[in-house]
C-alpha cells in the first residue's frame, strides 16, 4: 500500500486506504492488544531505567538515581563488583543420562498400560479406585466371600441392607456404594453436595466418627437406589383393593393419596403460626380478670360530687387559675422590660 495516504496505526504499522477501515482497525481486539502491550513495555523501560542492578536498588525518580550513581557506597558496590544471580548447580553428564534415561522408562510404562479401546480414563480409573463388594465399606477390612463382610459391616459398623425383600439386584447396589464411597469420596447418608471428601480413608472416618454408616431411609433418600429395588406387587395390591391414585385438588390446598395435604405457598403465613391447645376444664384466666374489670374501672370513676366537696373543688380551680395568670403577667414584664412601680404591687 502506498503510505502517502496517511492514514496509518503506528501501534501496529499498518496503512490503509480510507478513513474507513482505519476507524474499524481502532475498535479491534489486536489493536487494544498492541496497546496494552506497548503501556506495558513503556512501564518496564521507565523500571528498568530507575533502577540500580549493581546495587539492586529501585529509585524513585532520575535525580535519585543521579544521585545515588554519585554515591560513595554505589561506587564501592562498584569495585566489589555485583552479585549476579544464583546459577543452578550443574549436573554430571553421568546424572542427566540416568534422568533421560528414568525420563524414557516412565513414558515407555504410560503407553504400555494405555489402553487404545477405553474412550474414558476418567471412568476407568474410578473403576479401579471403587471398594469392590468382598472389602468394607467403612475401614480397610477385607473378606473372601461378600456373606462375610455383610455379617462384619453388620457387627461392627451396624449396616445392613434395607428393605431386603424388595431388593432385586444386591450386587449392583453394593457395586454403586463401594464405587461412591471409593471413587466419589462421598458418604452415603450424607446429601452429595456437602459429602464430598479428599481421600477414601476421610470418608470412611466421617462414617464412622458421625455414626453414618446407614442409608437414609427416607423417601428422598430411597429414591437414589430406586434401580436396584422393585415395588410392583405393593402397587398392583394397592391398585386391586381400589386404592386411587388421583388427587384432590380444591384450589388452596392438595390431598396426595397418601392422605398428606399440601398447601399454596400464599398460607404460608398461616402454616407456620402456632396456636396453643385450649382445655376445655381449664377455665379461662384471662376471661375471668376481663369481666371483673368491667365492673370496677366504671366503679372507680364514678364520684358523687355535690354540696359542698362541689364548692370547694369549684373554689380550689377558681384559685389555681388565678394563680396562673399572675405567673404569666409577671413573665410577660420580665421579658418585655417594661417599668415597673414600686409603689404598686399589681396584684389583684
Amino acid at each position: 500500500l502506498d503510505p502517502s495516504t496517511g492514514f496509518t496505526c503506528v501501534t501496529c504499522q499498518l496503512i490503509f486506504e480510507t478513513p474507513e477501515l482505519q476507524r474499524d482497525h481502532y475498535k479491534t481486539d489486536w489493536h487494544r492488544y498492541n496497546l496494552k502491550r506497548q503501556a506495558l513495555q513503556k512501564e518496564e523501560d521507565e523500571l528498568s531505567s530507575l533502577y540500580c542492578f549493581t546495587c539492586r536498588k529501585k529509585m524513585k525518580s532520575r535525580n535519585a538515581l543521579k544521585d545515588h550513581l554519585a554515591s560513595k557506597k554505589h561506587k564501592e558496590m562498584e569495585t566489589k563488583g555485583p552479585k549476579g544471580p544464583r546459577q543452578p548447580r550443574k549436573k554430571n553428564s553421568e546424572q542427566l543420562v540416568q534422568s533421560h534415561e528414568r525420563i524414557a522408562d516412565i513414558e515407555i510404562q504410560s503407553i504400555e498400560t494405555s489402553d487404545p479401546d477405553d474412550d474414558d480414563d476418567d471412568s476407568s480409573s474410578s473403576w479401579v479406585t471403587a471398594i469392590p463388594i468382598t472389602s468394607c465399606l467403612f475401614c480397610p477390612q477385607a473378606k473372601s466371600n461378600k456373606e462375610e463382610i455383610a455379617e462384619h459391616m453388620k457387627f461392627h459398623h451396624g449396616f445392613s441392607l434395607p428393605d431386603k425383600k424388595r431388593l432385586v439386584d444386591e450386587d449392583g447396589m453394593l457395586n454403586y456404594l463401594g464405587l461412591k464411597v471409593g471413587a466419589g469420596h462421598c458418604c452415603i447418608y450424607c446429601p452429595d453436595i456437602r459429602s464430598r471428601f479428599a481421600t477414601t480413608a476421610a470418608c470412611q472416618a466421617h462414617m464412622r466418627d458421625k455414626q453414618h454408616c446407614k442409608i437414609n431411609r427416607e423417601p428422598e433418600g430411597m429414591l437414589e437406589f430406586a434401580e436396584y429395588y422393585d415395588y410392583s406387587p405393593m402397587c398392583d395390591s394397592d391398585y386391586e383393593s381400589g386404592v386411587s391414585d388421583s388427587f384432590i385438588d380444591d384450589g388452596w390446598s392438595l390431598t396426595l393419596p397418601s392422605g398428606a395435604k399440601i398447601g399454596h405457598r400464599l398460607l404460608m403465613m398461616y402454616y407456620r403460626q402456632y396456636l396453643r391447645p385450649k382445655d376445655s376444664n381449664k377455665p379461662d384466666v384471662g376471661r375471668t380478670a376481663l369481666e371483673k374489670a368491667r365492673g370496677l374501672y366504671p366503679a372507680l370513676a364514678w364520684t358523687s360530687t355535690t354540696g359542698t366537696i362541689a364548692k370547694q373543688a369549684a373554689r380550689d380551680i377558681k384559685f389555681m387559675e388565678r394563680y396562673r395568670r399572675r405567673f404569666d403577667l409577671r413573665v410577660g414584664l420580665k421579658s418585655n422590660k417594661l417599668f415597673k412601680s414600686q409603689g404598686r404591687n399589681g396584684d389583684n
